[in-house]
């Protein structure tokens, strides 16, 4: 296996990104190719509990692919049972799951960038099939994401500590425009999730702001400590609004907690979890991966996972024959 080590030379108080890392990369073994590019899966992962799920996800994706896979992880107590992996210092006043937003939108400081695309995959997103190579093809213009399930109002009391208790907000939008400057004149506007995204060298540019939008928004406690207010806000200010989603058949989003209010979260047992019936497994339009958003992964006794198990636990046997 090939463990890497780099430190960011930059630790300021803002949270730089950390650029200069890019000449003191390493190689990427060669893989599937598209026009002279390798073709690269890469995860980033904070903590040992996120490194046991990134565990689980490698385990369904090895299933499916041939392409190259590197695991970016921090804060760990021992890496990432895998052939690639990378081991990465971020700011120690970071919590971990702030420290999850930081690496994340940094990622692209972490890889190789010439001659390769990367499909970025959160921790908690599942390969179903082989049809996830296929994403690669959505690759073009600066940066490609898939549509996440919230509108930017919906999303609002999840990404702030307004104190809403309504199912929407425009608290969000109107925090973006005094923060960045960014006018979002919708409550309605489609988010992007940043679960499942494309990027190459041309997307330096742009996983700059993101990353510097999202260090801003981890040193203000009125936000929550995530990556998705300030990509809103990252895309409206490079013009990227308006660009077409890939197809959600590359991050189905199924989420376990649907229609629970927070207050009945914490206790609630897996097989009282409601079952997502919108999509199937074993059908033609299957989705070639499943993003199991709130702690959907594991959870057994919960349809949705006992069935990625079921099929996880069939494909081996076949493998085995």
């Amino acid at each position: 296996m090939d463990h890497t080590r780099f430190t960011p030379g930059l630790m300021t108080n803002n949270i730089d990104t950390p650029r200069q890392m890019h000449a003191a990369q390493e190689d990427v073994m060669p893989s599937e190719e598209r026009d002279g590019h390798d073709e690269v899966f890469v995860f980033a992962v904070v903590g040992d509990g996120h490194v046991q799920q990134a565990q689980i996800a490698l385990s369904f994706l090895k299933r499916v692919t041939r392409r190259n896979i590197i695991v970016v992880h921090s804060r760990s107590s021992r890496p990432p049972v895998h052939e690639r992996t990378v081991e990465a210092a971020i700011p120690s006043h970071l919590d971990d799951r702030a420290a999850a937003a930081f690496l994340k939108t940094n990622i692209h400081t972490f890889v190789p960038l010439e001659e390769a695309v990367y499909c970025y995959l959160d921790s908690d997103v599942i390969a179903v099939n082989s049809g996830i190579d296929e994403v690669f093809r959505c690759r073009s213009g600066v940066i490609n994401f898939a549509a996440d399930i919230s509108s930017i109002d919906v999303f609002s009391p999840w990404a702030l500590r307004c104190g809403c208790d309504a199912p929407a907000c425009g608290h969000l939008r109107q925090t973006l425009a005094t923060k960045f400057g960014v006018s979002i004149p919708s409550a309605d506007w489609q988010l992007m999730n940043s679960g499942v995204f494309l990027f190459d060298a041309a997307s330096v540019d742009f996983l700059d702001l993101w990353g510097s939008m999202t260090a801003r928004t981890l040193a203000d406690p009125y936000f929550v400590p995530r990556d998705q207010g300030a990509l809103a806000a990252a895309l409206w200010l490079s013009g990227l609004e308006g660009r077409p989603a890939m197809d959600s058949a590359f991050n189905f989003i199924v989420d376990c907690m649907h229609g629970r209010p927070r207050h009945a979260r914490a206790e609630v047992a897996a097989t009282a979890l409601a079952a997502n019936r919108d999509y199937a497994l074993s059908a033609t339009a299957a989705p070639h991966a499943v993003h199991l958003i709130n702690g959907g992964v594991g959870r057994t006794g919960w349809a949705n996972w006992d069935e990625l198990e079921q099929l996880r636990s069939a494909t081996e046997g076949q493998s085995q024959r």
